[in-house]
């Protein structure tokens, strides 16, 4: 069961109205729980320049965070560098989900990670995107974040070939059984 405390999420919600991107991050230690305070404060400070960091949830050995971006395409170098110090000076493993530019996207974000640590431990730092990269299930984030751009930019020839081949390719993997129905309403 996974809870958020009601504080955090008001937080939360009112950073998503600044913010253009969010990924949820998956944080592990093999047998005892991650030193969270430690791991707060090093992605907070990694995120500080880009955004802003969440601790979501914690249970057992394993504890969730959001990073939220405010811009489109950010680059997480920081992010990720501060993993890799945890990983080398307390054995922790990271799994990291994809982007998206909604809120709405959160539950699948952080499905995503949970995704993406199925690597562990052969990947202590696991990406959503390289767990997934061939795979047919893998959700078209960019696509939809690439879509969204271009109507917004009031762009809208490009976003409509963009989108007849989005729905070419749900269709595809529908008809073949491989596929994910959850993309179709």
């Amino acid at each position: 069961e996974f809870s958020v405390n009601p504080g955090s999420l008001d937080r939360i919600l009112g950073a998503m109205s600044n913010s253009r991107e969010v990924m949820a991050v998956k944080v592990s230690r093999i047998g005892e729980k991650p030193p969270l305070d430690l791991v707060t404060s090093r992605l907070t400070a990694a995120a500080e320049s880009q955004g802003n960091c969440f601790f979501l949830h914690s249970k057992d050995a394993t504890a969730y965070y959001l990073i939220l971006f405010r811009e489109e395409q950010p680059d997480p170098a920081g992010i990720m560098d501060a993993a890799r110090a945890l990983r080398e000076e307390k054995g922790l493993f990271f799994a990291f989900s994809n982007r998206s530019g909604s809120v709405m996207d959160i539950p699948m974000l952080l499905r995503n990670a949970e995704t993406a640590s199925n690597s562990w431990p052969q990947a202590p730092i696991a990406l959503y995107r390289e767990t997934t990269s061939g795979q047919s299930l893998a959700y078209p984030d960019e696509e939809l974040n690439q879509l969204s751009a271009l109507l917004k930019g009031n762009h809208f020839t490009p976003a409509r070939e963009l989108l007849d081949g989005l729905f070419a390719r749900f269709d595809n993997r529908t008809d073949e059984g491989r596929g994910p129905t959850y993309f179709l309403s």
